[in-house]
């Protein structure tokens, strides 16, 4: 059973399960989404990160900038794949527009 934890669901989430979705997945039976919410109270986000690696994730989905960080933060082991984060160059989030 997949489990549901703090949060609510948005629309980028139901995006991106949709896109597991369309490649084979089924959540509960071949994925299971952990999602965490900082409802924009940035102390959260380096907790939420923490609390995502701790339970050895096989990826971590970071929706903007703030989670990017606390992810890259948390972890150099585990992907992360960000969304909603203009110019991640720029930001030096990434070296370069492939990610490398």
């Amino acid at each position: 059973m997949a489990r549901r934890q703090r949060g609510r669901r948005g629309s980028v989430l139901e995006c991106i399960e949709a896109g597991f979705v369309n490649h084979g997945y089924s959540e509960g039976r071949t994925l299971i989404l952990e999602n965490r919410y900082a409802a924009e109270e940035y102390e959260r986000f380096n907790s939420n990160a923490a609390e995502l690696v701790a339970l050895n994730v096989d990826v971590l989905i970071a929706v903007a900038r703030p989670a990017v960080v606390a992810a890259q933060r948390a972890t150099s082991k585990i992907p992360i794949v960000f969304v909603v984060v203009p110019d991640p160059v720029g930001l030096k989030i990434v070296a370069s527009p492939s990610g490398y």
